[in-house]
């Protein structure tokens, strides 16, 4: 989550506060938004994605050989979004 923090801030975006959620499997929900781009970001213990024009876009564990790797990708593909949105 500091990761999408850090990405907001260097972005120029805004970042919702983290929320915890879920019944039985635990997650934080925030939205990222910059400009006309809204994603709708979850977070999860072992992996994460978001929602773009309601499309998921997942980051699974079992494709990434760590958690890092996983997130680098995850906020990649955040900063990809916010670049192509005029495309």
């Amino acid at each position: 989550m500091e990761a999408l923090r850090r990405l907001a801030n260097t972005a120029s975006a805004e970042l919702s506060p983290f929320e915890l959620d879920g019944t039985n499997e635990h997650y934080y929900r925030a939205t990222i938004r910059q400009g006309s781009v809204e994603l709708e970001v979850y977070v999860y213990a072992d992996s994460a994605g978001y929602f773009k024009n309601g499309r998921w876009v997942p980051f699974e564990k079992y494709d990434y050989a760590t958690s890092g790797e996983l997130v680098r990708a995850l906020v990649s593909s955040i900063e990809k979004a916010f670049r192509t949105a005029g495309t």
